[in-house]
């Protein structure tokens, strides 16, 4: 708890079960959503299509990036595919920043 979130300000959350790990996004500064749920916000769509092409397979729902790897991953696997959303939510961080 607070890795993630607290080095990514559009993190509003970070949470899952069993293999499942959720990030919420929200707007930089005070906790709100993206969008209203579960209208779908615009700015998961290019991450999870950069996801895929990294060999990620994120979902989004609403303001969630979804990261649901198959049981039988292994432990590097899925260490690389919670850097790659890391990074890939840094990088709305600082596009969000300049803007």
């Amino acid at each position: 708890r607070g890795g993630v979130q607290s080095r990514l300000p559009i993190q509003g959350g970070v949470g899952g079960q069993g293999l499942f790990a959720i990030g919420e996004l929200v707007k930089p500064g005070p906790h709100e959503m993206l969008s209203a749920w579960p209208q779908p916000a615009p700015e998961p769509k290019p991450l999870v299509n950069e996801g895929r092409k990294r060999g990620v397979s994120f979902a989004g729902r609403g303001n969630l990036i979804v990261l649901s790897p198959p049981l039988v991953i292994r432990q590097g696997d899925l260490a690389h595919g919670l850097e790659v959303m890391e990074e890939l939510v840094g990088s709305m961080t600082q596009e969000a920043s300049s803007c």
